[in-house]
C-alpha cells in the first residue's frame, strides 16, 4: 500500500510543509532545469512566496515570505558539518537544538543509505519524531521551530519522491533513488528552522539546482 498523503493532523504546523511544497512546485515546474545562482534563486522564490495566497493569509506572512539568502549560503558552507554550526546559531533552547539536529542527522543517514528506504518508512519515522515533541515540554518558539521543520521534512520528501520518480522514467542518466535525494530535504529543514517558509523553499531550490538530476 502506497501512502498518498504526507500530512499529520496532530501537528498544528502541518500547513508549513504544505505551503512549502506549493512554492517549490511553482519553482521546479518553471525553472527546475535551469542553472541559476543562489542569489537568483532567492529572488525568484521570494516572488513566488509573495504571490502564494495561502501563505499571505497567515498572520506572519511578511516574515515567512522573506528569503534569507545569507543563511542559505552559510548552509552551503556548513553542509560538510551536517549543519551543526548553523543549528548552533539558532535562537532556540539547547534541548531544541539537539532535537532539530536529530532530524537533520536522520535525513543525512537516509540520503546516504544504499538499501531501499520507502516513503512510508520515512513518514512513519517523522510522525514518531513529532509525537515525541508533542508529548514533551518545549517553549513556544522551540515548539514552532521543531514542528514546522518536521512538517517540511514530511512534505519535502513526498514532493521530491514524486519528482525523482518522474525523472527516473524520462531520464536514463538519473541513477540515484528518491531517498538519496533526501539530502535536499535537509536544506529545507534548516531553511525553515532558521528563516521560515520562504527561506526553506529557497534552500530547497538551491540544493536541487546544485544536485541537478539531469546530470546524475
Amino acid at each position: 500500500m502506497t501512502l498518498q498523503n504526507p500530512s499529520n493532523p496532530k501537528n498544528k504546523f502541518d500547513y508549513v510543509g504544505d505551503i512549502h511544497n506549493q512554492i517549490i512546485f511553482v519553482y521546479v515546474k518553471k525553472y527546475g532545469r535551469e542553472k541559476k545562482s543562489t542569489d537568483e534563486i532567492c529572488k525568484i522564490i521570494q516572488e513566488i512566496a509573495i504571490n502564494n495566497e495561502n501563505l499571505q493569509k497567515l498572520p506572519d506572512a511578511k516574515e515567512n515570505s522573506k528569503v534569507d539568502c545569507d543563511l542559505i549560503k552559510k548552509g552551503i558552507e556548513d553542509f560538510p558539518n551536517q549543519f551543526k554550526n548553523i543549528v548552533e546559531s539558532f535562537n532556540i533552547s539547547r534541548k531544541a537544538k539537539s532535537k532539530l539536529q536529530e532530524l537533520i542527522d536522520y535525513n543525512f543517514d537516509v540520503a546516504f543509505k544504499i538499501e531501499n528506504t520507502s516513503y512510508e518508512e520515512y513518514h512513519r519515522h517523522i510522525i514518531e519524531y513529532e509525537n515525541d515533541i508533542i508529548e514533551n515540554v518545549y517553549n513556544k518558539k522551540d515548539f514552532a521551530t521543531l514542528l514546522s521543520s518536521s512538517s517540511t521534512a514530511r512534505y519535502s520528501a513526498y514532493f521530491w519522491k514524486k519528482e525523482i520518480d518522474e525523472l527516473q522514467t524520462s531520464i536514463s542518466t538519473t541513477k540515484r533513488k528518491w531517498w538519496q535525494w533526501a539530502i535536499i530535504g535537509v536544506a529545507d529543514i534548516v531553511g525553515v528552522a532558521g528563516g521560515g517558509m520562504g527561506t526553506g523553499a529557497g534552500a530547497s531550490s538551491a540544493a536541487y539546482t546544485m544536485t541537478n538530476p539531469n546530470s546524475k
